[in-house]
């Protein structure tokens, strides 16, 4: 495909820029960077889930030849605990956790004590010689148990998050019908290729403190630890590196990455720590686990008249740094797609000795699809009509778009842009060609297979701001940077900023290089989370090259000669419209002439430069239907899932091919989250899944092909590409549709209201259903 201004790269499913690297095993991730004398560090993890520390022996362990160093909390009394990203929030203070365990220890794999010695191997073994005396304290392990206490004066309740509007306690009275359901969702989290590392590097000659590794949010990391260590932020550089896997859990700061950076100041040297696979299962951040009580008041026709769900957050030990996110996303998305007058949530968000939680790919939603179409499906049982009939007397219309409810997401107020939610219900019953696909799972389950079908619609979101920009700069070779604050967590980041910025300024994509997640770059970023990273960081791309293509058109309209609007770019090359092979001059030779040096400067603004700044009130609302086929094993409890479609609107996509990608690879995670992946705990507090032997996760052999059906119908109004998010629409609603086909394939309507649906469970639905 040749350049130019009429070449659409935005649409095109082109190769990612960020794979030969990769592929030729010339990546570099946090294990491969390494600097000279550097120091390794170990963490020394409580065993206990919840005591007070009596006493800690360091002795044996810092007599060990190449220990350099050995902390406890007394080492470090000066480290305040780790703050939230968003900056200060005084009432959830109190519960933040501290870099290393102080007085107390309050789940298994709390950080008690940091070791330091040259070799990675030495310092394995001197965490092994550091013992510590624990007086036992009463362990929480349910979060709708009754609140136990935090510290003096403090409840493990941190605090009830209360969102809803209209008269629920009126529709519920007046209402001919009123659904009840406690639904539970498993503890779980992601769980990527490459474990969290962190290396710390401290250059006293200039005062810079540097943080490598993964870094989803640079920026926010580099102000936290601003804060933390007292010093100003532009002495700290955080450098993000390649990464194997993100979704939320990692490039957070978490102890460790805290450690590494005062032990490189403190010691005078750097240091490397890289976590193993039992640390990231007990240490790195858990998700997901809530349970919901839920009520909703319903007519005769199955419309929904009001919804009042309490719910019961379990948060484990602490709250990082992510605050009280997930429990307030939950009350203000669960109504989703439908209409729903009347409305109240109430959210306890609560302490257990269990690895603190936060955010994992669509947090909230995963939680809240589940809940909001087990309640579709339970009002379809009980008025004995079709759970997509019900979805379409529910789901709000293409013409009451733009749908403002007066609930919070992220701290914004709720407004759905764009979309027509039963438009794409019809048209993925037509792809499946529904009727004939369900007569015949009919004829399968008639002749002894246990096999069904069922639906999840939701709503997502995406383009959190408030505000994003980006730096596009042209050398004399004609080559563009584009450097911004987001960051790349393998989702092809790079590859489709430069299709954005390529197109607008009429040169070859491949031309352009995206350099990101480097906080000395640039001064501004809010990185890549929230499915954020295209709406925000594409739409400010897009601004600052249409400023970069009117400064070199304008900049050779007077070296051609020619009217800016007679000038077009063309392969890197400003041309004149009516002459495309005729005279011409390059990107590289206009930045030649606009050098500082340059005697054809004259009154310009030095550089063939801009900036590029995007600014939104509101975030962005993508949507789509997911629809499965399982098989049940009434033996063994096994699921097997047949076929798996899901069809999205994403406004407008710039690389299909990668938008795909996301959506399957989501959909690989909600699967494990559905019927595999789960972290469960004994009566006394101990993780009993901390290997890949009892944390169960889909393999090829799990995981069925799937079918994604790629709509662009309904564009944003809210930016100028009319683009929204991808990054977490194939997880979304995995776990209710899965659900709902588990029901429709033994014939138990509204039998599954857990996830993991495990065997274990399963088999206990099936025989409770023969008893």
């Amino acid at each position: 495909m040749s350049a130019g201004s009429n070449t659409k790269w935005i649409g095109q499913s082109v190769q990612r820029l960020e794979d030969p690297p990769l592929v030729r095993g010339r990546g570099r991730f946090a294990g491969d960077i390494a600097f000279p004398h550097q120091l390794h560090m170990r963490i020394v993890r409580a065993n206990h889930a919840h005591g007070k520390i009596v006493a800690t022996d360091t002795s044996a362990a810092r007599a060990l030849p190449g220990v350099i160093a050995v902390w406890t909390a007394a080492d470090i009394a000066d480290v305040p605990p780790i703050d939230f990203r968003e900056g200060r929030i005084p009432p959830l203070e109190p519960y933040r956790q501290p870099v290393l365990a102080t007085g107390k220890v309050r789940y298994v794999g709390e950080p008690v004590a940091a070791v330091f010695a040259d070799d990675p191997y030495v310092a394995e073994d001197a965490a092994d010689l550091v013992t510590f005396e624990i007086d036992e304290l009463p362990i929480l392990l349910a979060a709708d148990a009754e609140p136990g206490e935090f510290s003096a004066g403090r409840s493990t309740e941190v605090s009830i998050i209360r969102q809803g509007y209209g008269d629920v306690d009126a529709a519920l009275r007046s209402a001919p019908i009123v659904v009840e359901l406690e639904l539970a969702i498993g503890r779980h989290s992601g769980v990527p290729l490459e474990g969290r590392g962190a290396i710390g590097r401290y250059d006293a000659a200039r005062d810079i403190l540097e943080l490598h590794g993964a870094a989803k949010v640079p920026h926010r990391n580099r102000e936290l630890l601003a804060r933390m260590l007292k010093r100003a932020p532009s002495s700290i550089h955080v450098h993000e590196s390649h990464v194997g896997g993100g979704f939320g859990i990692r490039g957070e700061l978490y102890p460790e990455d805290v450690l590494v950076c005062v032990g490189a100041m403190r010691l005078n040297r750097p240091v490397k720590w890289i976590e193993d696979r039992r640390e990231h299962l007990i240490a790195a951040n858990h998700s997901r686990q809530q349970l919901h009580r839920l009520r909703a008041a319903v007519d005769n026709e199955g419309r929904i008249l009001g919804i009042d769900d309490r719910y019961f957050h379990d948060q484990g030990a602490y709250v990082r740094t992510h605050a009280a996110r997930v429990v307030h996303m939950t009350a203000g998305i669960l109504p989703g797609p439908y209409r729903v007058p009347a409305y109240r949530a109430v959210g306890h968000f609560r302490l257990t000795n269990k690895t603190p939680a936060a955010t994992y790919r669509a947090p909230g939603r995963y939680e809240t699809t589940f809940v909001r179409e087990r309640l579709v499906d339970a009002i379809a049982t009980r008025l004995n009509i079709d759970a997509n009939e019900v979805r379409r007397r529910n789901a709000i219309a293409v013409d009451e778009m733009p749908y403002h409810r007066p609930l919070e997401a992220l701290g914004e107020q709720i407004e759905y842009d764009s979309g027509d939610y039963v438009g794409l219900l019809d048209k993925l019953l037509a792809t499946l060609e529904w009727e004939k696909r369900k007569a015949e799972l009919a004829r399968r389950r008639a002749a002894g297979e246990a096999v069904g079908a069922g639906f999840a619609m939701f709503v997502e979101k995406s383009g959190l701001g408030p505000a994003d920009g980006v730096r596009i700069e042209v050398d004399s070779s004609g080559a563009v940077e584009l450097i911004t604050g987001g960051a790349s967590l393998g989702q092809g980041f790079e590859t489709v900023m430069a299709q954005v910025c390529a197109e607008i300024l009429g040169v070859d994509y491949r031309r352009v290089r995206v350099t990101h997640g480097q906080t000395d770059r640039i001064a501004h970023g809010i990185g890549a989370h929230a499915s954020r990273a295209t709406v925000m960081t594409a739409s400010a791309t897009h601004n600052g090259a249409v400023k970069l293509r009117a400064k070199a058109i304008d900049a050779a309209a007077e070296l051609m000669q020619a009217p800016a609007d007679a000038l077009d770019i063309i392969d890197g090359k400003v041309v004149r419209k009516d002459q495309p092979s005729g005279p011409s001059i390059s990107l590289g030779e206009l930045a030649d002439h606009l050098a500082p040096t340059s005697n054809t400067l004259r009154d310009r603004e030095p550089g063939l430069s801009a900036e590029g700044w995007f600014h939104v009130q509101h975030q962005v609302y993508p949507y789509g239907m997911h629809f499965a086929v399982a098989k049940v094993d009434r033996e063994t409890g096994g699921v097997e899932v047949e076929d798996y479609v899901i069809a999205y609107d994403i406004g407008r996509a710039i690389n299909p091919a990668l938008v795909k990608g996301q959506i399957a690879g989501g959909f690989t995670q909600g699967l494990g989250g559905a019927l595999l992946e789960e972290f469960t705990y004994n009566e006394r507090g101990d993780p009993l899944a901390t290997t890949f032997a009892d944390y169960l996760m889909p393999t090829v052999r799990e995981t069925p092909e799937v079918e994604v059906i790629l709509r662009e119908e309904y564009t944003s109004p809210l930016n100028p590409l009319g683009i929204k998010g991808a990054g977490e629409s194939g997880i979304t609603g995995v776990g209710a549709a899965i659900a709902s086909a588990i029901d429709d394939a033994i014939g138990m309507p509204g039998a599954v209201t857990q996830l993991p649906v495990t065997p274990q469970r399963l088999k206990q639905i099936l025989a409770s259903s023969r008893s």
